[in-house]
């Protein structure tokens, strides 16, 4: 609720995470809230009416859990289904069961940003070499996807990786990606 929101925002808290299965009708409410008090949300979703909801309230990042909340059933394609219906303008991510690298490349090849892992890492046996296969990947960014651009027509080996210490530029206003876990 509101309070909470604002009670957060005292605490030091800079987003919010918004859960519309545990949020139901309240979600248009937490997410004005947020709005007007000037700070950002992630609001998670797991079925197509939970999406269309969500983008309806005018949110810019989106979560799609592969965990049915409600049913306490994984459904592992659920985030590569709703792929399709996630506008390219906002930061999208997920979540929910995911366990490998190739899993983590796959969801960035459909479009997400990018993942957001919690037993993958916890049971991991190597996390710095989990991570750092994540982060090496090389992928066509998402705000070019859609433009004609396929990473399958991209010659990696010509690419210069771009860092803040080759570059202009301190990445601040980039969004999340993949390789950013």
């Amino acid at each position: 609720d509101p309070v909470q929101i604002a009670l957060g925002l005292e605490a030091g808290a800079h987003a919010f995470y918004l859960i519309t299965a545990v949020l139901g009708a309240d979600l248009e409410e937490c997410v004005d809230a947020v709005t007007a008090m000037g700070t950002e949300c992630i609001v998670e979703v797991h079925t197509l009416n939970e999406l269309e909801h969500a983008l309806s309230l005018g949110v810019s990042m989106i979560c799609v859990n592969n965990w049915d909340r409600v049913t306490g059933k994984l459904y592992p394609d659920q985030a590569l289904n709703l792929c399709s219906a996630l506008p390219k303008e906002i930061i999208t991510l997920a979540t929910g069961g995911i366990k490998t690298k190739e899993q983590c490349f796959e969801l960035s090849d459909a479009g997400y940003d990018g993942v957001i892992l919690g037993r993958a890492l916890a049971e991991c046996k190597d996390i710095n070499k989990f991570i750092g296969d994540i982060k090496k990947r090389k992928g066509v960014p998402r705000k070019f996807l859609g433009w004609g651009l396929r990473a399958e027509d991209v010659d990696w080996d010509d690419l210069v990786e771009m860092t803040p210490e080759n570059t202009d530029s301190d990445f601040s206003d980039a969004t999340a990606d993949v390789g950013a876990v």
